[in-house]
């Protein structure tokens, strides 16, 4: 049996592994991400193992005393380690996960549910459906969560849990938050996206925002589901669109859905790329690299990928991305093999007739464009597409949605349009001849925060103490309420007040620490984004990946060190 500590630092590696800097982070634990975190624990005959039942155990050996619960102690925020309330709110989000498989729309029943469900995850009496000894009152559990997003923040990433609106979810929703797509809506996605691949209306090598698109079109008879694929919130969009994404990933094409045992799915079976865009300016020459994602909950260790016989491996260029590699065509849809990971056999560049690269989030002036994103308003990008886009993109720039300043004909096929922006939020009432380019261009955002200039510090994700960015809220609206808060203490703003949109913003000087900027925009959060402030002393001088020595004598040059040499 793992340990509740083991428990608690395995979920929160496996529920940011893999992610890149500023990302949104679920704790969308159920009975398969248990099952995936409990296979990676070093003992012997782990597939005898029911990993369920030892997380329960782990969970309640610790928290329950009987029947009673006890809260986590010494879980104040400490950004270098894993606080240790991250296995019981675990146990509350696997609660949620179960009762969601109910269509409740009474939020007394709601609350009533949840607790009767959390009450059989934590091995206590039934007898009673309100909340257990220990969880009063009500919200005494909310610090945990706070904790828990403090530690996320403070680390690169966002934080999506939160507090509900009415009395009656304001602190369960902070488990309901978390919990995304059932097991009955994974068998229902995964059903659909086998009927349209054998009638070819989808590819086998799909693309995570086209299938995220083409799901939204659809029609289904669960509420919950339908809720959840038209959901508006832009956190909580993009973790429903990967969610989805990962059923897709997960689909192993050679075996029917009916031939399975046991549970449905095993896991991400395929990674995906991007392109990573690379220009010689003197030479005027482009190339278009492999650029491999990081699956999520990656758990480390050395992966390949084979390509004509010869073997690549896979190295870590930043959070949630290996190095580029391979020389490819846009037009995609190629596999390849994957070694060294015990589900993901293979990696795949997406069947596209379009891509939208942005500049390097951390080096923007290094005139490296890739798939790292959606650019945020205010910002321009390149659109590489097929040559039947042109007709459209006329369309649009006519009706003043998109604007570029050229373009440039790659071959008799491809086009790349250069500095491209969106210039308009109005794109309702437009009737596209491509749906697809309508749906990536159409911003889905009120507000971008922008932060400029500066001196970053390479591969740590902030800036140095003196030398912050200049902040501006890009927004359609002429001003937007900004709030600044410091992570370490969060009820005091440093910023709280209504700014004009699209200029630069006074900010007063920062401390070494993590910060949050929160946008809100008709009373609804619009943006959020994390600056960290280095400290000088956390400056690092690393030994250069290829030095480049000089031979001279007895001595060897490096730069501006000399060395004698071993005679």
């Amino acid at each position: 049996m793992a340990t509740y500590d083991e428990w608690n630092k395995a979920i929160a590696e496996y529920f940011v592994s893999g992610l890149s800097s500023g990302s949104t982070v679920y704790l969308s634990v159920d009975e398969e991400a248990l099952m995936g975190i409990g296979a990676r624990f070093e003992q012997s005959e782990t597939n005898h193992v029911n990993w369920i039942e030892d997380f329960t155990k782990a969970v309640r050996s610790k928290c329950v005393i009987g029947d009673k619960v006890y809260l986590p102690r010494n879980s104040r925020y400490q950004s270098d380690q894993t606080p240790n309330c991250v296995a019981f709110l675990a146990a509350m989000v696997l609660a949620a996960h179960y009762m969601i498989s109910e269509e409740i729309e009474n939020e007394t029943i709601l609350q009533t549910n949840y607790f009767k469900r959390l009450r059989q995850v934590l091995g206590l009496s039934d007898e009673d459906t309100g909340r257990p000894e220990g969880l009063l009152p009500a919200g005494i559990e909310e610090n945990l969560w706070l904790t828990w997003n403090r530690w996320l923040i403070s680390n690169g990433w966002l934080h999506s849990s939160e507090q509900g609106q009415s009395n009656y979810n304001k602190f369960i929703n902070y488990p309901l938050s978390q919990a995304l797509l059932r097991e009955a809506d994974q068998e229902v996605l995964e059903r659909l996206f086998r009927q349209q691949v054998n009638s070819g209306q989808l590819s086998r090598v799909s693309d995570r925002d086209i299938i995220g698109f083409w799901v939204r079109r659809q029609q289904f008879g669960s509420r919950h589901l339908r809720d959840l694929i038209q959901e508006s919130d832009f956190r909580r969009y993009e973790a429903v669109t990967d969610a989805v994404f990962e059923v897709y990933t997960s689909i192993d094409w050679g075996q029917e859905i009916d031939a399975t045992s046991g549970k449905r799915r095993i896991g991400q079976r395929r990674m995906t790329a991007e392109l990573y865009r690379v220009e010689d300016v003197i030479m005027g020459d482009l190339k278009y690299h492999l650029y491999p994602r990081q699956p999520k909950q990656f758990g480390g260790g050395t992966l390949e990928l084979v390509h004509n016989g010869t073997v690549y491996p896979l190295r870590e260029e930043r959070q949630g991305w290996f190095m580029p590699l391979l020389f490819v065509k846009p037009a995609g849809g190629i596999r390849y093999e994957v070694r060294g990971h015990p589900q993901i056999q293979e990696l795949i560049l997406p069947e596209r007739k379009f891509w939208i690269l942005v500049r390097d989030p951390e080096n923007e002036a290094s005139g490296i464009f890739a798939g790292w994103g959606h650019p945020g308003l205010g910002e321009t990008f390149i659109l590489l597409c097929t040559k039947e886009y042109t007709e459209q993109m006329e369309s649009f720039r006519q009706e003043d949605l998109i604007n570029w300043d050229h373009d440039f004909s790659i071959n008799d096929e491809w086009i790349e349009y250069r500095e491209c922006m969106i210039t308009s939020q109005s794109w309702e009432g437009i009737i596209p001849q491509h749906q697809d380019l309508y749906d990536a261009l159409k911003p889905d955002v009120s507000a971008t925060i922008s932060l400029k200039g500066g001196l970053r510090v390479p591969n740590q994700g902030g800036w140095l103490e003196g030398y912050a960015p200049e902040v501006r809220i890009i927004a359609f609206d002429d001003s937007v309420n900004l709030k600044l808060l410091d992570t370490s203490s969060p009820d005091k703003p440093i910023i709280h007040q209504l700014v004009d949109t699209n200029r630069p913003i006074s900010v007063p000087s920062l401390t070494p620490g993590v910060y949050l900027f929160e946008v809100y925009s008709l009373g609804k959060l619009a943006a959020r984004r994390v600056l960290q402030i280095l400290p000088w002393d956390s400056l690092n001088c690393p030994e250069p990946k290829q030095p480049f020595d000089i031979n001279v004598g007895t001595f060897t040059q490096r730069g501006a060190v000399i060395r004698m040499n071993e005679l």
